[in-house]
């Protein structure tokens, strides 16, 4: 998973550049994309359908999707995605639930994030593929296939021209019937850490923060005034998580839409600078808060350090608990965003 991630975010830190030249973005709940385009597009939708003609990226993100036009570049996110129509060059593909179409024409590489893939249509060179269930019958490959599945379909009508790589234990259906060039089994890439090793990555973790958050409220009393000064009350609490899970989903949308257009292009950078700080400074501030608050419920005077200390360790505990581990790091994450923007309420670093 963390690869497919990291190949995700490379993935479109390499396009952005290309994206930034984009004259068209669209936003709605239902669009349709019937006419042509002289540049890249960008599109957020619940239900997409493209049927036009776009000269350059087509980078498309929606819930339901049904591809049948052309695109130079097609990069298409959601949840039910089918896709035909023609890309020119390369084809990439994110989603769940994915029919590649008989109508769609391939000639270069496909990159696919999936589910269930279903592939019945050609493909002019390599196809580079993850998912639970990846189906190839009937398909011809010129290149060679990297697949990365549990299940993997194939039949006497699938031809691979170039090797077949899969991971060791994929289940290999009908390979005995195709015509592949060459099969490659992979070792998978189950990492094993033992105790030794997460306990040492806990005491780094904790202790990075731990120093961090000191050296922050020591160099910035004022941010340190205004979290003493924060109350741990239902209202506010839920306010600054709310606050929180707004930033964390509209901050990069407006961000990155902010990047089509060369005006707004280096407010969007600083933007998305703040953005990841204060993911970061957030959980900081979050963890401070709550050793703040478990300190005064044993009735103790003020220590900015024991209460960071308290806080830290209490943060970092709850977040390798299982099952509720993510939950509790979720809500701490967006907590944090909240007071990171709820510091800026009462801070004015201008003043003397």
């Amino acid at each position: 998973m963390k690869k497919k991630i990291l190949f995700i975010l490379t993935f479109l830190l390499a396009f952005m550049p290309m994206l930034v030249g984009a004259k068209v973005t669209e936003f709605g709940d239902n669009v349709d994309l019937t006419e042509s385009y002289d540049s890249s597009k960008f599109v957020f939708g619940n239900d997409v359908n493209f049927s036009g003609d776009i000269d350059g990226i087509g980078l498309l993100f929606g819930n339901t999707m049904t591809v049948n036009g052309k695109a130079s570049y097609g990069v298409y996110f959601g949840n039910s995605l089918t896709i035909g129509g023609e890309v020119e060059k390369d084809l990439f593909i994110f989603g769940n639930f994915i029919t590649i179409s008989e109508s769609a024409i391939i000639p270069r590489d496909a990159y696919v994030f999936g589910s269930n893939v279903v592939f019945k249509t050609d493909i002019g060179r390599d196809l580079y593929i993850f998912g639970e269930t990846i189906d190839l019958r009937g398909v011809t490959v010129s290149g060679k296939v990297n697949a990365t599945a549990d299940n993997i379909l194939l039949d006497q009508s699938t031809t691979i021209v170039g090797s077949l790589t899969y991971n060791e234990d994929a289940t290999l259906s009908g390979v005995d019937k195709a015509t592949i060039g060459e099969l490659i089994e992979v070792e998978s890439t189950e990492t094993v850490i033992d105790t030794a090793t997460v306990i040492k990555n806990w005491i780094y973790n904790a202790l990075t923060n731990l120093v961090c958050l000191l050296v922050i409220l020591l160099v910035f009393p004022k941010i340190k005034k205004v979290l003493n000064e924060y109350k741990v009350e239902s209202g506010n609490t839920l306010l600054s998580i709310g606050l929180g899970f707004g930033a964390l989903i509209i901050v990069p949308i407006v961000a990155i839409a902010a990047l089509l257009c060369e005006v707004t292009i280096p407010l969007s950078l600083i933007v998305l600078v703040l953005y990841f700080i204060s993911m970061y400074v957030g959980w900081l501030y979050a963890s401070y808060i709550i050793g703040k608050k478990i300190w005064s419920l044993l009735k103790k005077q003020e220590n900015m350090f024991v209460e960071g200390i308290i806080g830290v360790i209490v943060v970092e505990l709850a977040v390798i608990i299982p099952y509720f581990g993510g939950i509790i790091e979720f809500l701490v994450f967006i907590f944090g965003i909240g007071l990171f923007l709820y510091q800026f309420k009462n801070i004015s670093f201008l003043n003397k």
